[in-house]
């Protein structure tokens, strides 16, 4: 793990990482970042329970299931299969060593998003986009403002402001490289396809900066978003997550979520998050999509190993990429030191438009 700048204090069961002024890339900001931060209307066209982890809900066996035919329930009605919308959710790492890897992310997104419309134009062309950082200081925030209330500050940020700001899990909302508040429609922390054009949308989110915390816990970010605290009413990300939608998770990193600190780490492993993420969708093989572009530094991957002094090079995301697998047929990865995305995107859109053909919607 690259070395955090850290000192830890426990008030009950909470864990306060009070940064030292020393996190990795400390001030600095995704050089090329920069540029429009503002979103157009939807119409503006824009170009480009429990189980084993082993039971993988990728494996439907039944390879895929043709569109709008019918499928009974229990009482007996024909419920339409094929999903009626797709809400992505991606993780982006906002530390240091990410400005090449956010660049080729935003680069790629926008093809991405014109070829999932051109797949899914018979179905599903409703889409969520909202995007977390991996920033774990974030965490922390929640009793320092407890404490201090409006007088208080975490990671430089006032308790005076809002709180979802300071969450590990909070969508994003504002161009992080320029501070800029990205505009979208009321108050939400995602972008939904009917109200703007969210590959503009994305162009202003998925700009989390560099200038996060050296402690990347990836998947309590991912798993806190998408909690029922969080998507439920009142919560940060309230209304994100949607009955008859696929959900498609992204992780953008170049570390494992694998401290060797427990304080440092996301809670759980790889099973316990796959089991986590899985129950939110019920378990249903053909609901979720998770996609990873991580470290690869094994004989057949593309990352060099991670140069301390340069910020060059990935760490080997073994737990990250093992969650991953865990979704079977429905798991894609990707090598986060590519040159480009376009090719991991090419097969994702795809993966997801096989998804959501066999998605059967709740009722």
């Amino acid at each position: 793990m690259k070395s955090p700048c850290v000192t830890t204090t426990h008030i009950g069961l909470a864990t306060l990482l009070l940064m030292a002024g020393c996190s990795k890339g400390d001030g600095a900001e995704a050089g090329g970042l920069s540029g429009s931060s503002g979103i157009g209307s939807a119409g503006d066209a824009e170009s480009d329970g429990g189980t084993d982890a082993g039971d993988s809900i990728g494996d439907s066996g039944d390879g895929p299931l043709l569109d709008v035919s019918g499928a009974e329930g229990d009482d007996g009605s024909m419920s339409e299969e094929g999903c009626r919308g797709v809400d992505f959710l991606f993780v982006i790492d906002n530390s240091g060593s990410m400005e090449d890897e956010q660049s080729n992310l935003l680069a790629s997104f926008p093809g991405f998003v014109q070829s999932m419309q051109n797949a899914l134009e018979d179905s599903a062309q409703s889409f969520r986009i909202m995007v977390v950082d991996t920033d774990g200081i974030g965490a922390a925030c929640i009793p320092i403002c407890d404490m201090f209330g409006d007088t208080g500050y975490c990671n430089g940020i006032s308790c005076a402001g809002d709180v979802c700001d300071v969450r590990v899990g909070g969508g994003n909302n504002v161009n992080r490289t320029t501070d800029m508040n990205c505009g979208l429609p009321d108050g939400k922390r995602y972008a939904d396809s009917e109200e703007v054009n969210i590959a503009e949308a994305f162009n202003c989110i998925g700009r989390v900066g560099t200038s996060g915390s050296a402690i990347e816990l990836v998947a309590d970010s991912l798993l806190t978003a998408v909690s029922e605290d969080y998507v439920g009413a009142g919560g940060c990300n309230a209304g994100f997550l949607r009955d008859d939608a696929v959900l498609v998770v992204v992780l953008i990193t170049d570390e494992d979520d694998a401290g060797d600190d427990p304080y440092f780490t996301s809670p759980g492993d790889p099973s316990s998050w796959y089991n986590e993420l899985a129950a939110i969708k019920n378990f249903e093989p053909a609901a979720i999509v998770t996609l990873g572009l991580l470290g690869d530094t094994d004989e057949e991957g593309v990352c060099e190993p991670y140069d301390e002094g340069t910020g060059d090079g990935a760490m080997q995301a073994t737990r990250l990429r093992q969650f991953v697998e865990n979704f079977g047929t429905k798991g894609l990865l990707g090598s986060v030191c590519a040159p480009s995305y376009n090719a991991f995107f090419d097969q994702a859109v795809e993966l997801i438009d096989t998804t959501c053909d066999e998605f059967v919607p709740e009722g």
